[in-house]
């Protein structure tokens, strides 16, 4: 199984649909996300340079405030049966079948909330997340937009 996790910010830039199609085409991935697309479901025609290589799950950027934020897309190879359990503004939980070797488990992709003063609210989401019991095997990965302690940090303000 190979996954890539991009957190693009912004997926408007024709450089950056060039660099991710040819990740794409160079590596093929079974699973992607992409978060921080900053796109709307209708406005996502770089993935018809996809063809049928993936099916596609969105979730539309926001657009409170003035202008975009958030988006995510999860792309997967068609071999998979995927079925989308839940999912809001910073995560799709599903669960992921293959039908060749009856392997099946739940797969949650995460963009954690950005603002310093809702930091929390990631860290709750995951608590939540982990009490439904869809199935024991979970890969959950993507961007937490937190760090454990400050030696993970270089530059920028303090944690």
């Amino acid at each position: 199984m190979k996954l890539l996790s991009w957190n693009c910010q912004g997926i408007d830039n024709p450089l950056t649909v060039r660099v991710f199609i040819k990740l794409i085409s160079l590596y093929h991935r079974d699973f992607v996300f992409l978060m921080e697309t900053k796109k709307l479901k209708n406005k996502c025609s770089f993935l018809n340079y996809l063809g049928d290589q993936y099916e596609s799950f969105i979730v539309d950027c926001s657009s409170s405030g003035g202008g975009k934020s958030g988006g995510l897309i999860f792309l997967w190879n068609p071999v998979f049966n995927v079925k989308i359990k839940m999912h809001d503004l910073f995560y799709i939980d599903t669960v992921i079948s293959y039908s060749t070797n009856n392997s099946c488990w739940r797969h949650t992709d995460m963009y954690g909330y950005p603002q310093h003063h809702n930091k929390f609210l990631t860290c709750e989401t995951i608590t939540n997340l982990s009490s439904n019991n869809w199935n024991p095997n979970w890969l959950i990965f993507g961007d937490y937009n937190m760090i454990l302690n400050s030696n993970e940090k270089l530059g920028g303000n303090p944690p």
